[in-house]
């Protein structure tokens, strides 16, 4: 059974939580006039190649990418020729699930970028909203409403990008994830997964994160997760073995054995020094 194509807008319906599931995909021939919606949107690129219109300027777009609509900005989307547009993605009105300073952040401001850690999060989660649709299991309303919050976070979390979507070069790219390993060092990732998540070779991730950061991949994740564990240990009356598990470390007798060969000390001597 194929997928029932538009040549026109589809309707949005806002749920109680005030945002709206929408799915979109393009007959050859959609037409959209210029609009300015009373809403914002967060739309997916899964397919096809357009060129956006906003005000007087007109930006290419083409699957995969991440295009971010404020409220009330005037737009219009054209298909190119024999390459439709197909979308997914979110609506959100002003009164939505997070607070004004979370919403404005994710969608106060125009977004297009394509090839980033951000997209793939983003395309994760509502890939996972979508399948909660189809399937309506017990409390879907309430993972989607999880996975919305937790989008609009992500993109207010994150600095927004306006520009083509050509490919973002590799340097970037590892520049990009950089700063996200800052807050996400607990991540039990591995040097795999993360350069093929980024679209590079393991060893040219490893060249280009050395350049970036002046460390390894493994140094850098290392000293994030030490120095986060050597806060807490100051701060808090938390355990070692706790202190241990949040900061991404899965075997105890490791974590000893890394925290004494980067501070001098054992946590908990150092615990008791600092007491």
């Amino acid at each position: 059974m194929g997928v029932a194509r538009q040549r026109v807008p589809v309707e949005v319906c806002f749920r109680k939580g005030g945002f709206a599931l929408l799915e979109s995909y393009h007959d050859e021939g959609f037409l959209m006039d210029p609009r300015a919606d009373p809403f914002a949107k967060v739309l997916v690129l899964i397919g096809g190649e357009g060129t956006l219109y906003r005000g007087g300027e007109a930006v290419a777009i083409r699957a995969p990418s991440l295009l971010v609509i404020p409220q009330l900005e005037q737009h219009r989307i054209e298909d190119h020729p024999g390459k439709p547009l197909s979308l997914a993605g979110l609506c959100f009105m002003p009164a939505c699930l997070v607070g004004q300073e979370i919403r404005e952040g994710a969608c106060g401001r125009w977004r297009l970028e394509a090839d980033t850690p951000l997209l793939r999060r983003v395309r994760e989660s509502l890939r996972e909203i979508m399948v909660e649709e189809r399937q309506r299991q017990t409390g879907a309303a309430e993972v989607q409403a999880s996975l919305v919050s937790r989008i609009l976070v992500e993109l207010a979390r994150s600095p927004g990008q306006m520009e083509g979507t050509g490919q973002i070069d590799s340097r970037r790219r590892v520049e990009g994830y950089a700063t996200v390993l800052e807050r996400q060092f607990w991540k039990a990732d591995d040097l795999d997964s993360v350069s093929s998540s980024l679209g590079l070779s393991r060893r040219r991730f490893t060249q280009l994160f050395r350049e970036v950061t002046g460390e390894s991949w493994l140094e850098r994740v290392n000293r994030l997760r030490l120095e986060y564990a050597r806060d807490l240990i100051r701060a808090t009356p938390l355990s070692v073995q706790s202190i241990a598990f949040e900061c991404g470390f899965s075997d105890i007798s490791h974590f000893y054995r890394a925290f004494k060969g980067h501070f001098g000390n054992s946590p908990g001597a150092f615990r008791a020094q600092r007491s």
